[in-house]
């Protein structure tokens, strides 16, 4: 089914150039998988019947690499979640809330409110998804955004979006005030299996894709 899947992709995949590379690749990580508490069947029915499956096995975990913890939620409408969060840091300073322009409108300002209800101010950076909202220039202007704001590592930066919005928040969080809590919220399939937990975060430069970056988990 991977197989499958990667030649259809227009994405380039070094590691899997070949058949032979990928079963080779998937052999290296077929221990890693193996210890995995729940799985999942993808090939089964639609996207839908795939959510309903993960979400009626997970709601909430912990997920604990070389003693950094991130606590991951699963469900809907989990605006009241984000909030709750976010206080949990208890920021004395303004919140950074980084907003995917692709994300519902609705949905934004939802989690906004819970956090600013929750938790204290609120200053909100829409961004362009994709890619190109990962340079050097977009976090710099977010990093003085920020500062300008009141921000610092008393703050807490929240990340609302797809993959690239969650690298270039964990990019910020990492630098703003030599290191700020950060809280993640994925809203596409890639961001949330991706780039959501573990904490690593890149910015391109140089024509290369990540190739600067850092780990900066969420919490």
């Amino acid at each position: 089914v991977l197989w499958s899947r990667l030649q259809s992709s227009d994405q380039s995949r070094p590691l899997s150039r070949d058949r032979e590379s990928f079963d080779h690749l998937l052999d290296q990580r077929d221990s890693v998988y193996e210890r995995v508490d729940r799985a999942i069947r993808t090939d089964e029915g639609d996207a839908a019947t795939t959510l309903q499956g993960v979400l009626s096995e997970l709601g909430f975990a912990y997920v604990e690499l070389d003693g950094c913890g991130t606590r991951v939620v699963v469900g809907r409408a989990l605006g009241r979640a984000t909030g709750g969060a976010v206080a949990e840091l208890k920021p004395s300073r303004p919140i950074l809330l980084l907003e995917d322009a692709n994300a519902p409108t609705p949905h934004r300002d939802a989690h906004a409110a819970s956090i600013e209800a929750t938790a204290g101010p609120v200053v909100r950076r829409v961004l362009p998804g994709g890619e190109a909202v990962k340079t050097w220039t977009v976090l710099g202007e977010v990093l003085e955004f920020a500062l300008a704001s009141g921000a610092g590592r008393q703050s807490v930066v929240v990340g609302l979006g797809g993959g690239a919005v969650c690298d270039l928040a964990a990019m910020v969080a990492g630098l703003l005030g030599r290191g700020a809590p950060l809280v993640l919220v994925p809203t596409t399939l890639l961001a949330q299996v991706d780039a959501s937990v573990g904490g690593k975060a890149a910015v391109n430069l140089a024509g290369l894709k990540n190739p600067v970056g850092s780990f900066t988990p969420a919490h």
